[in-house]
């Protein structure tokens, strides 16, 4: 199995953050800034218009990131199942989505962005959570794909224990079909 590579999984990392994206796109509307009068015929319309940037700037991140975890999935699931695993036992492990949510995210939404040194921080903060998360292969600890019903479960198989993305609750009783997504972390198909 291919493991993704790191400007892949740079772009994972960013797509659990999608939900911060929208926020701080809706917190910065008002930071704007006006079009000049720049005497092009076709920019006449416009001059003077104040875009707000920043929320645009969120969006294309949010948009991008979306866009990549869609295709990471679609690419991986359409191998068709690369193992059967017969689940001897499994734990949800949800409270992960909860926790990174309260750590990471909810942090960044009441920083004031208006101070350069709260720019800074936010930067170096959200850094140092990549590394952590890009080199632990903890890519699959992602709110956005909760949003979709996909949850996290330690899974005791024959072949030891694995990480599951599952649609729904996990079935015990039968063997599920999955695709290895990175080191011992598969998804269900």
């Amino acid at each position: 199995m291919a493991e993704f590579r790191r400007g892949i999984k740079w772009l994972l990392f960013l797509s659990s953050y999608i939900p911060l994206f929208v926020l701080l796109a809706v917190k910065h509307r008002s930071m704007t800034v006006a079009v000049p009068n720049l005497n092009i015929s076709y920019l006449e319309p416009i001059t003077g218009v104040h875009v707000p940037v920043l929320s645009i700037f969120w969006i294309i991140v949010a948009a991008v990131s979306g866009i990549v975890l869609k295709a990471v999935f679609s690419i991986r699931k359409s191998r068709g199942a690369d193992s059967i695993q017969k689940i001897n036992n499994s734990r949800s492990r949800d409270d992960l989505i909860t926790n990174y949510v309260l750590v990471y995210i909810f942090p960044f939404v009441v920083l004031d962005y208006t101070n350069l040194a709260n720019w800074f921080a936010f930067i170096l903060f959200f850094f140092v959570i990549g590394i952590v998360q890009v080199k632990s292969n903890q890519l699959y600890v992602n709110p956005v794909l909760s949003f979709f019903d996909y949850r996290i479960y330690e899974a005791d198989t024959d072949r030891g224990e694995i990480t599951v993305l599952s649609r729904g609750k996990l079935d015990e009783s039968e063997p599920v079909h999955t695709v290895e997504l990175s080191n011992d972390v598969h998804i269900t198909i």
